[in-house]
């Protein structure tokens, strides 16, 4: 990824942000729980 198409994606997410705060907010929920999931999957899960 180059530095052009990194500061295209970042303008996207902070611009979708700040239109549809609540569902960004959920998303970033959404992704740290199924992270914390992940890691309780591989940490207590046989």
């Amino acid at each position: 990824m180059t530095r052009e198409e990194f500061d295209v994606l970042i303008r996207k997410l902070e611009e979708a942000s700040r239109r549809h705060s609540r569902l960004y907010l959920a998303r970033i929920v959404g992704l740290v729980a199924l992270a914390y999931g992940y890691l309780a999957l591989i940490l207590f899960g046989r």
